[in-house]
């Protein structure tokens, strides 16, 4: 391996806002492998490779409704919030 090349890891953690982005990129990887799974469990439309699937805002089955990347707003003090996989995952202070 080269000396050269290394981790990023110290660069990102030295910089807060690209240690956010780097953060948001890999969540979001994640949460599209989960939806990719998920639509395929419904039998939804999907591309072959998680990787390569683009998935839409709202897709519907008879069974499910699968949400990509939207806001839920409401009115309680303590909401629940949805991942961008359409699962909701944990509290949140209003």
């Amino acid at each position: 391996m080269s000396k050269t090349r290394g981790s990023i890891d110290p660069i990102v953690s030295g910089c807060s806002e690209l240690a956010k982005t780097e953060y948001i990129q890999r969540r979001n990887k994640a949460a599209a492998y989960l939806h990719w799974k998920i639509c395929r469990e419904y039998k939804t439309k999907t591309a072959d490779k998680w990787y390569e699937n683009q998935p839409d805002t709202v897709t519907e089955t008879n069974e499910i409704t699968i949400l990509w990347d939207i806001p839920i707003h409401t009115d309680r003090e303590k909401a629940m919030y949805p991942h961008r996989y359409g699962h909701t995952i944990g509290w949140m202070d209003g």
